[in-house]
């Protein structure tokens, strides 16, 4: 390798490093270089969690007949689920599962409350105000059904974001008056 090549070498190594990492750089014996793509993070499941992808909710408080609530924004970097929990944090039970959010990202995303596979509830409505918990979750089987509850959670765990869990709590006010004929769980939505 002459100083021409070393010296290019040397650049491309500082390139990459001052780039983030975002492509490789290869340098060929006569000197010229290519970018190659990093190849797709693929999401990883150790000890019930997901790591390796980056998902962002916005659930924002809201006056709802207690059937049902809206997350403003679900971003799924590998697709999957949104889970509800009462109270604040993951501890509370899930009282509401959305349906299969392919990946990326989705507005207005509406999650019927007790209803949740692999769980009864004997009640159908929040009743009073609350606080709730919106957790992303990952379809790991592939199979479009959310199997957390349902098998002891042992799959469709949920994501992680530089070793934390991803909530976003929300107090949800419920209307006492039960929704209007021809309105669903969430107030002012047809």
């Amino acid at each position: 390798m002459n100083s021409q090549q070393a010296y290019i070498s040397v650049l491309l190594v500082f390139a990459v490093i001052v780039g983030g990492g975002a492509s490789t750089a290869l340098a060929s014996a006569g000197g010229t270089a290519s970018a190659v793509p990093e190849p797709r993070v693929q999401p990883q499941v150790s000890n019930g969690s997901v790591s390796n992808v980056t998902p962002a909710l916005e659930f924002t408080s809201q006056t709802s007949y207690g059937t049902s609530v809206v997350l403003d924004e679900a971003n799924l970097s590998a697709g999957g689920f949104v889970a509800v929990h009462r109270g604040e944090g993951t501890s509370g039970p899930i009282v509401g599962i959305s349906r299969r959010l392919d990946r990326g990202a989705h507005q207005d995303v509406r999650v019927r409350l007790f209803d949740v596979p692999g769980r009864s509830f004997a009640r159908t409505d929040l009743g009073r105000t609350q606080n709730l918990t919106a957790v992303p979750y990952l379809d790991t089987i592939n199979n479009s059904r959310f199997d957390y509850v349902a098998t002891n959670e042992s799959t469709d765990f949920p994501y992680l974001c530089d070793g934390s869990l991803v909530t976003n709590p929300a107090t949800v006010r419920v209307n006492d008056s039960g929704p209007a004929n021809g309105t669903t769980g969430v107030l002012g939505e047809p």
